[in-house]
């Protein structure tokens, strides 16, 4: 229902921020119907790859990419492969029902590996530098994440900013 409600006002709106605000529920309202586990483990894949990119922004250095890259691949072996180890070995009945939550969506891995890409970007110098709003919306922009490909900030936020 707010998916159908996201998606009559981005057919309806004229104002750019109203626009931007109702793609952003509509993906968060879609990423909502795989399970809250799932959408809480994004918003902290977004909180926390914005901060690294900033601290990178400040600190362009090896080591700060480095932590950035460890944390994503950290992130993502907690909540993709690890349930599934655990139901392997011993440790299945330990590890909070591991194989309820094996089954984890494929966008995952994207999440991932865009929030890298971003993380590369601002290593390298691009001189984007997206708001919070608009990091949160590359980081879910649904259209994208269902079917790919994995997209450079500098892409996407001249469109997120002028459409």
């Amino acid at each position: 229902m707010v998916f159908l409600l996201c998606v009559v006002i981005l057919a309806k709106a004229r104002s750019r921020p109203l626009r931007r605000t109702a793609l952003l529920i509509a993906s968060y309202a879609l990423y909502l119907t795989w399970g809250a586990g799932f959408a809480a483990v994004l918003v902290t894949s977004t909180v926390m790859n914005y901060l690294v990119g900033e601290w990178l922004r400040r600190n362009r250095s090896a080591v700060t990419l480095s932590i950035g890259i460890f944390l994503n691949l950290a992130l993502l072996s907690t909540f993709k492969y690890l349930p599934e180890a655990a139901s392997i070995c011993r440790f299945h009945r330990y590890y909070c029902s591991a194989s309820r939550t094996s089954h984890c969506p494929w966008a995952f891995s994207f999440w991932t590996f865009q929030a890298m890409s971003y993380l590369f970007d601002v290593y390298q110098g691009d001189d984007v530098e997206p708001s919070f709003f608009e990091f949160a919306l590359y980081m879910v922009f649904f259209p994208v994440t269902i079917s790919g490909p994995i997209c450079r900030m500098s892409e996407m936020l001249p469109q997120f900013r002028f459409r």
